[in-house]
C-alpha cells in the first residue's frame, strides 16, 4: 500500500486501523506529516498574531524621546541644556523546546496509522499549549530577567524586560505630552476584590498611552459574573432578545462559546472570555492604533516551526523528537496591563502547560 501525495491528511490515518505503519511507503507517509506540521505552523503563528509581531531580532532599543521643559527666560536668559533619558535595549529570548516521539522498529511494525496520527497530533496540541504557556509568561510575570541567547553566533546576553514595572526604564511621553515617572509608574496593579475604579484604572494604565487606540479586556470564565455587576459595564445581548427603541446592536453575545467570546464593554474597551485567561487576573491590552505588547522570535533561516529532527534528511521519520525554537519578549512596555483582583500588592500567578 502507497500512500499518494495530495491525497492524504491525518485524518484519513486516523481512519485507518488495520494498515501497520511499516506496510506504507515511508517517505510519503513523511510527506502528509509534514503537510500538516506545516498547517499547524501557519496556525500558531496566527493564533499569536493579536498580541505579538513575528520578528528575528535578538533585541531592540527602546526609550522616552524628547521630554525636556519649556522654561520661561527674561530678555538676557539662556534656556538651560536639557538631557534626555536614552533608554536601553529589549531583549527577545529564543529557547528550545521538543517532545520525544519514541519511534522505534518495532512501534512501526505494530502501530497502525491511526495510531501514528494520533501520536503526531498529540505532539501538536502539546507544542499549542508551549507557545500560549510562554506568551502568558511573557505578560502576566512582572520580573525582568536575564538569559543568554545561545542559538545565534556570538552568544549574547540579553536583557528581557516585562510591562513597565516601575524599574527606571524610560517611557515615552503620552498622546498629549505626558510624562510618566519610571520609578514608580507600573502596568501591574492590584485591589482586595474586584471593583469598578480598579479595573477603569487598569484599563486607562494603557489607553493613557495611545492616541485612538482600541483595547481588549481578557478575563478568565471565572470572573465574568464578577465584571459583569461593574457600574459601567455594558453587556452585549443575544442574538434572540429584541432590542429596545433607540437601542442598536453593533455586535452580538455569542451563546455557543462559553470560554471564547465577547461579553460586553468596560472603559472602552471589549471584555473577552479566553480560555488561556487566568483567574483573578485581567489583562488589557492594544489591538490597533499602537504597537502590539509582544515580539514573538523565531529562528534565522529553515530552522522556524515545529520540526521533526531527523539526523538523516532523506529519512525525516528516523528521528528522536520534535523540536520548535521561539520566544516571547515584550517590545512596548505600555501596550498592555495586568490587574491582580486577589490581594493588596501584585503576586505573579503560577504559570504551567
Amino acid at each position: 500500500m502507497a500512500l499518494k501525495v495530495g491525497s492524504y491528511s491525518i485524518a484519513d490515518l486516523l481512519a485507518n486501523k488495520q494498515t501497520t505503519v511499516a506496510e506504507v511507503d515511508e517517505q510519503e507517509l513523511a510527506a502528509v506529516l509534514q503537510r500538516e506540521l506545516d498547517a499547524h505552523n501557519a496556525l500558531t503563528d496566527d493564533m499569536v498574531t493579536p498580541l505579538a509581531d513575528l520578528t528575528e531580532d535578538r533585541q531592540r532599543a527602546a526609550g522616552a524621546g524628547e521630554n525636556g521643559e519649556n522654561v520661561e527666560l527674561d530678555e538676557f536668559g539662556r534656556a538651560p541644556t536639557q538631557k534626555t533619558d536614552v533608554g536601553a535595549n529589549l531583549g527577545f529570548p529564543l529557547k528550545k523546546f521538543g517532545d520525544a516521539v519514541g519511534w522505534t522498529r518495532d512501534y512501526f511494525e505494530m502501530a497502525t496509522l491511526s495510531d501514528f496520527a494520533r501520536k503526531a497530533q498529540g505532539i501538536m496540541l502539546r507544542d499549542t499549549r508551549r507557545i500560549l504557556t510562554e506568551a502568558k509568561k511573557a505578560l502576566y510575570l512582572s520580573s525582568n530577567y536575564s538569559i543568554t541567547d545561545r542559538y545565534v553566533a556570538p552568544a549574547l546576553s540579553l536583557d528581557v524586560k516585562r510591562l513597565a514595572n516601575a524599574d527606571s526604564f524610560a517611557i515615552p511621553a503620552g498622546p498629549n505630552g505626558e510624562a510618566f515617572d519610571s520609578s514608580t509608574h507600573s502596568h501591574y496593579t492590584a485591589e482586595n476584590g474586584m471593583t469598578a475604579a480598579g479595573v477603569l484604572a487598569s484599563v486607562n494604565n494603557v489607553l493613557e498611552h495611545f492616541d485612538n487606540a482600541q483595547t481588549i479586556t481578557v478575563i478568565n470564565s471565572a470572573d465574568e459574573a464578577g465584571v459583569r455587576g461593574l457600574t459601567g459595564f455594558k453587556e452585549f445581548v443575544e442574538p434572540g432578545v429584541q432590542l429596545g427603541t433607540g437601542q442598536v446592536a453593533t455586535q452580538r453575545l455569542d451563546s455557543t462559546n462559553l470560554n471564547n467570546r465577547a461579553i460586553g464593554r468596560f472603559g472602552g474597551s471589549i471584555v473577552w472570555v479566553k480560555p488561556w485567561g487566568i483567574d483573578n487576573y485581567l489583562l488589557t491590552y492594544v489591538t490597533s492604533g499602537g504597537q502590539k505588547p509582544l515580539a514573538y522570535r523565531v529562528p534565522t533561516g529553515n530552522r522556524k516551526g515545529l520540526r521533526l529532527m531527523a539526523h538523516i534528511a532523506v529519512h525525516p521519520l528516523h528521528a528522536d523528537q520534535f523540536q520548535r525554537m521561539f520566544g516571547f519578549g515584550v517590545q512596548n512596555r505600555v501596550a498592555a496591563a495586568v490587574h491582580y483582583i486577589g490581594g493588596g500588592s501584585y503576586t505573579d500567578p503560577t504559570i504551567s502547560l
